[in-house]
């Protein structure tokens, strides 16, 4: 099983890709098995109306969660380390659905 998060503004499969990491409304948290999606949980983003540390603030959020993978816009820099540093990989994916962003990933993943 393979858990990923998508930054969104309302959250679930019929949602678009919101165009930033950090300050994304909602992550919209995802559970892959056997090519499957087996579970969707949105959750909201504790430093969408933060000052600062947004991106931070969110990619704690997902450690949390356990998500292991992110598929969206690149994010800010101590997001990106923090990204790296807590072990979820990045995937960089703009201007699709969600649900189109996960069938992409499920392709790929082949």
């Amino acid at each position: 099983m393979v858990k990923l998060a998508i930054p969104t503004e309302k959250g679930g499969l019929e949602d678009n890709i919101y165009p930033r990491f950090g300050r994304a409304p909602t992550f919209t948290i995802i559970e892959i098995e056997d090519k499957q999606v087996k579970n969707i949980r949105v959750v909201e983003n504790p430093g969408y109306r933060a000052s600062g540390g947004a991106g931070v603030r969110a990619v704690q959020l997902l450690a949390n969660e356990g998500v292991k993978i992110v598929l969206g816009p690149t994010p800010g820099p101590n997001a990106y380390f923090a990204l790296k540093n807590a072990g979820i990989k990045h995937y960089p994916v703009q201007g699709l659905s969600v649900k189109e962003a996960v069938e992409a990933f499920i392709r790929e993943d082949d």
